[in-house]
């Protein structure tokens, strides 16, 4: 049935496109830039930047990428970026991952508008993608390497930071509704605007579908497992002089989706949910001193996770049932100072302190009787001291370099560094980039303070942070009046002190990785325009020799679009994701096994019915490759879906 729907909607939509003909009084879409220019970034120094004069690896999806392409979640607008690595746990809503240039996916620093969204009770303080959507986001800034020297622990791999919609003048209305496969449907609606010293935007969507089993159906599993999310984001901007301004941003995500106990044969289990209420939110006051030599900010965050899961008995499972609760908030306030000396230099100077906390309640029954885990409220504190410089000789040589001091009220003292370099020739047609720099990662609360086991130990208070240093280096290079746009990269991370469990949370393991980021863009003219990534990663863990798990040798991403005419794009997708090993857990002891590479094909067609509306059709995983991202956990095959927008300015 899914197949037809998919087939009706891609007939309907091309004979729309050949019956336009000349009879088109609709103007034609605002032609796209033939060159490729340089961005202006903000998370790579903390402040405005150009990205040409940046050293470290910087990729950046802006909002007029993310709506070309059809995107709903952060997932999926940041899976073809060169170096990232993703996964996700079965079905929509399930737990998705990011692996960084092969780093682990705790390694990876995710943020909305300053606001660190990493959870600070997950057993590694990681952050699950699964239920972040695009509302209101304005664009998305990705780091590739170490930046622990302008944001502390976590940051070890990268960066992904998510910035919202700022207010203009005028009032901007948007919505949208979708619906398609696997009884998926989707709702939203936003409204940005402003006058006079006022500026705002709101954002507000409801997503649900009946899902597919995480099991995995080659197994014989058939419950499927449905998810809904709604998702309010809004910002807020008020100027109280030329040289004064506060900012208050606001997101509330409430999820809920049926989960199965396991992947793989008898995975499936009929009424395990799991819910998830996320609060995050932050307040800025900017003042720019007169001479315009002088800035300074203060931040504060508050971020607030919930999480509680249910498997209560069912026919399957008479004599299993289990709950639990995972509460964690953090909270954080920066005070950033820029000083601008002379027409060569950027300092930055500033203090943080942070203070994340966290408790978790888990109960169950079984054959062997009830078992109880209890963490009662727990805490961590660390002040932090940062300094940048950012040096500039004429338009050609430029060099950012900044140190960072942590107290960490658990184990002490952390310094990091970081220095990345650029140099431009042919007018800034060629660029050569590197950086240098380490980073940390403060143990979990959990990996701290969990409560022994009947097992053994697990938390370990005698824990020391995980450490690593990177380098990166490569060219960028515009071709053909620069029309045509690439990129190599090379790069090298060392990790050490890596916590895993043995007796309890230890510091036992180090691993490396290194590899090479290819990538390219080729805008011949308005109506066409194609990109392609490619990355080759080698990853070991240095104490068994072995490949990382679930990290590909060969990812690579390629995507164009066609305008045959005004109102029709076409714009289709591939993205490959190489061999690599994971491990059957089912097995006792578990066995290694290697997953089959995976090959996804995608289409997206518009089709713009006047300046304010236009209606999409959007296929996914066209070549039906039931591929396993995970070993043992279900993926959605072929799927297709439509849906209508609408844009009053």
């Amino acid at each position: 049935m899914k197949h037809l729907f998919s087939l009706f909607l891609l007939c309907s939509l091309a004979g729309l496109a050949y019956g336009a003909g000349e009879e088109d009084t609709v103007p034609a879409p605002e032609a796209p830039p033939i060159h490729i220019e340089s961005e202006i970034v903000v998370t790579a120094t903390r402040n405005e930047t150009e990205l040409r004069t940046i050293g470290h690896s910087v990729t950046v999806i802006g909002r007029d990428d993310l709506q070309r392409h059809g995107f709903q979640s952060v997932a999926e607008a940041i899976a073809g970026t060169p170096g990232l690595q993703l996964q996700q746990n079965g079905s929509f809503g399930g737990t998705t991952s990011v692996f960084i240039r092969g780093a682990n996916s705790e390694h990876a620093l995710v943020m909305i508008d300053g606001v660190e969204l990493n959870d600070v009770m997950s057993p590694s303080r990681g952050f699950d993608l699964g239920n972040l959507t695009l509302d209101n986001v304005e664009r998305i800034e990705i780091i590739r390497g170490p930046l622990s020297t302008l944001y502390g622990s976590d940051a070890m791999g990268g960066i992904i930071h998510i910035i919202t919609r700022r207010g203009e003048n005028g009032l901007q209305l948007n919505g949208s509704a979708e619906g398609g496969s696997y009884g998926t449907w989707r709702i939203a609606g936003g409204i940005c605007g402003g006058e006079n010293d006022w500026q705002y935007s709101l954002a507000a969507s409801r997503s649900s579908s009946d899902g597919f089993s995480s099991a995995g159906e080659r197994y014989g599993n058939t419950e499927a497992d449905a998810w809904r999310n709604t998702t309010v984001d809004g910002r807020l901007r008020y100027a109280f002089s030329k040289n004064l301004e506060a900012s208050l941003t606001l997101r509330y995500v409430d999820a809920f989706n049926e989960m199965d106990t396991s992947g793989g044969p008898l995975g499936d289990d009929v009424n395990y949910t799991g819910e998830l209420a996320q609060l995050n939110s932050s307040l800025k006051l900017s003042h720019h001193h007169g001479s315009g030599r002088w800035q300074q900010s203060l931040l504060l965050t508050y971020a607030d996770t919930d999480r509680t899961y249910g498997n209560p008995v069912d026919d399957d499972h008479p004599d299993d049932a289990s709950e639990g609760l995972y509460k964690g908030i953090s909270r954080k306030l920066a005070w950033q100072h820029q000083f601008v000396p002379d027409e060569r230099n950027i300092l930055l100077a500033g203090y943080e302190y942070q203070r994340e906390q966290g408790h978790s309640t888990y109960r169950s029954e079984s054959m062997w009787g009830p078992f109880e885990s209890l963490f009662p409220d727990q805490h961590a504190d660390v002040h932090s001291f940062f300094l940048q410089d950012q040096f500039q000789l004429q338009e050609r040589f430029f060099l950012t370099g900044g140190v960072r001091f942590d107290h960490h009220d658990r184990f002490g003292t952390d310094w990091n560094g970081t220095v990345a370099p650029v140099f431009l020739l042919n007018d800034g047609d060629t660029r050569f980039h590197a950086s240098w720099g380490t980073a940390f990662k403060a143990p979990s609360l959990y990996q701290l303070y969990a409560p022994p086991s009947a097992w053994g130990n697990v938390g370990n208070e005698a824990l020391q942070p995980e450490r690593s240093w990177s380098v990166d280096g490569g060219v960028d290079r515009y071709f053909f009046h620069r029309t045509v746009w690439g990129s190599v990269t090379g790069f090298y991370n060392r990790f050490s002190g890596l916590i895993i469990f043995g007796d309890g949370y230890e510091n036992l393991n180090s691993a490396e990785t290194s590899g090479l980021e290819i990538q390219g863009k080729w805008i011949p003219r308005p109506e066409f325009r194609a990109s392609a990534a490619y990355t080759f990663l080698h990853s070991e863990d240095r104490d068994t020799g072995e490949e990382l798990l679930r990290r590909a040798r060969h990812t690579f991403t390629g995507s164009a679009e066609f305008r045959p005419e005004s109102r029709l794009s076409l714009l289709g997708e591939l993205r490959l994701r190489g061999a690599r090993d994971d491990l059957d857990l089912s097995a006792w002891p578990a066995v290694r096994i290697r997953l089959d590479p995976v090959l996804h094909l995608n289409l997206l067609v518009t089709w713009r019915l006047s300046d304010t509306l236009e209606l999409y059709g959007k296929f996914t995983n066209i070549l039906d490759d039931d591929s396993e991202e995970i070993y043992g956990y279900g993926v959605a095959g072929f799927t297709a879906c439509g849906g209508i927008r609408a844009r009053w300015n």
